[in-house]
């Protein structure tokens, strides 16, 4: 997690390698801590695709 004035963002790596991901609620949809998982809800450009 990066840390900035406005508000923290996730650093997501997947198959296209390292998105970053505005840490606020219109993305991040669920967390669920027990799995290590954050379920987001992408905008197109959002995710290095």
């Amino acid at each position: 997690m990066l840390f900035t004035p406005a508000h923290p963002i996730y650093e997501v790596t997947g198959e296209n390698g390292v998105s970053l991901v505005p840490a606020v609620p219109e993305f991040i949809v669920g967390v669920n801590i027990e799995a290590g998982e954050i379920i987001i809800k992408p905008i197109p450009g959002l995710l290095n695709e």
